[in-house]
C-alpha cells in the first residue's frame, strides 16, 4: 500500500509542482497589479509639489524650490527620504534664501532606471537638475544618506559648492551601514525588482512602524512627518532604490573618504547624541578627514534631526555660510 502511494505521489509530483507554480504566479500578478493600483491612486492624490528636470525622462529629478538670495541652500534627504523632509526648514528661509528640497533618483517622485547609482552618480544627476533650474553656486545640506552624495558633489564640482552643513551624515568606510535581511533581499539583481513590484509594498506599512521609532529615537516619532513621507518611501521604486544604493555604498565610500583631504568649502557637521541608524563613528571621520570641520553633537537626539531640531539645522547652515 505505501509502494502504491509512493507511485502515485510521484506519477501526480509533476501536475502538482505546476499547479503550486501557477499559483504561486497568479499571487505574484494580483500583488503586482494591486501595487500598480495603488501607485496610480498615490499620484493621482499626490502629483508632483515641485518640478522635474534635468534629463530624459526617467531620468528627471524633482525639485522643490523657494525664492531667495543666492547661493541656494540644496537640502538632500537620507536612505530613505524624500523633499516633503524639507519643507518646513525651507518656509523658514523662505524669502531669505533660496532653497531647493530634492528627491534623490528613484526616491520621492524623482525618477531612475533600474541601475544602481553611487553617491558620485547621483549628485552628478542632482547637478545637473540644478543647472535646469538655474542655480550654479550653492549650499549642500546633506542628510544621513545625503551627506556621501554631498561630499561628491563637493569633490567632483568645488568651485560651486560654496559651504557645506552634513546632517547626522554617514561618512566612515570602516563602519559598514548594515541592512536587515529583508532590505538586502531587495537589493538582489531581478529577485530584488520583482519584490518590490509585488509583496514588498504589501507589507511595508506594517514595517515602517518600527522604522521610524528607530529613526527617532530616543525621542518620539513626529507623526506628521512619518504620516507626509510614509506613502512615499513605500512606493515600489523607492524601495528598490533604498536597497540598491545601500548595497552600493560600501565601494564607493572608500573613494569619498581618499578626497575628504581636498576639501575646501566651510564645512559645518551635525552629530546626534543618541543616533540609532548612524553610528558616531561617521560624522567623526568626516570631521576628522575634512579640514576645518566643525563637529557639533545634539545631546539627546535622535536621527531625524531635521525634525526634532530644525534650530541646530538652521544655525549650522548659517555658520557654514557666515565661514564661505
Amino acid at each position: 500500500m505505501l509502494g502504491r502511494m509512493v507511485n502515485a505521489i510521484a506519477f501526480d509530483a509533476p501536475r502538482l509542482g505546476a499547479w503550486i507554480g501557477g499559483a504561486v504566479l497568479l499571487a505574484l500578478a494580483g500583488l503586482y497589479l494591486a501595487a500598480r493600483v495603488r501607485e496610480a491612486r498615490l499620484l493621482r492624490a499626490r502629483p508632483p509639489p515641485g518640478r522635474l528636470v534635468g534629463g530624459a525622462p526617467g531620468r528627471r529629478i524633482h525639485l522643490i524650490e523657494r525664492p531667495g538670495a543666492d547661493p541656494a541652500v540644496v537640502f538632500i534627504h537620507g536612505n530613505p527620504g524624500c523633499s516633503l523632509d524639507f519643507v518646513h526648514l525651507q518656509e523658514r528661509l523662505a524669502g531669505r534664501r533660496r532653497t531647493f528640497s530634492v528627491d534623490r533618483p528613484g526616491s520621492g517622485w524623482s525618477e531612475r532606471e533600474r541601475a544602481p547609482l553611487t553617491p558620485q552618480a547621483q549628485a552628478r544627476r542632482i547637478r545637473a537638475a540644478l543647472h535646469a533650474a538655474g542655480a550654479r553656486e550653492v549650499v549642500l545640506a546633506g542628510f544621513s544618506f545625503g551627506g556621501p552624495v554631498s561630499v561628491a558633489y563637493a569633490l567632483e564640482f568645488p568651485d560651486e559648492v560654496r559651504a557645506l552643513a552634513l546632517l547626522a551624515p554617514v561618512g566612515d568606510p570602516h563602519s559598514p551601514m548594515e541592512m536587515d535581511a529583508a532590505q538586502a533581499m531587495l537589493a538582489w539583481p531581478l529577485w530584488g525588482w520583482m519584490a518590490s513590484w509585488t509583496f514588498a509594498p504589501a507589507v511595508f506599512p506594517a514595517a515602517a512602524r518600527g522604522g521610524w521609532v528607530k529613526a527617532f529615537a530616543p525621542l518620539p516619532v513626529v507623526a506628521a512627518a512619518a504620516a507626509n513621507a510614509s506613502p512615499l518611501i513605500g512606493r515600489p521604486l523607492c524601495l528598490w532604490a533604498t536597497a540598491a544604493d545601500w548595497a552600493a555604498l560600501p565601494a564607493a565610500l572608500p573613494e569619498l573618504a581618499q578626497g575628504y583631504g581636498r576639501i575646501r568649502a566651510p564645512v559645518e557637521i551635525l552629530a546626534a547624541g543618541e543616533d540609532h541608524v548612524v553610528p558616531a563613528a561617521h560624522p567623526r571621520a568626516l570631521a576628522a578627514g575634512i579640514p576645518g570641520a566643525n563637529l557639533t553633537v545634539i545631546p539627546g537626539a535622535g536621527h531625524q534631526v531635521m525634525h526634532t531640531h530644525p534650530d541646530e539645522v538652521l544655525a549650522a547652515i548659517e555658520r557654514a555660510l557666515a565661514r564661505a
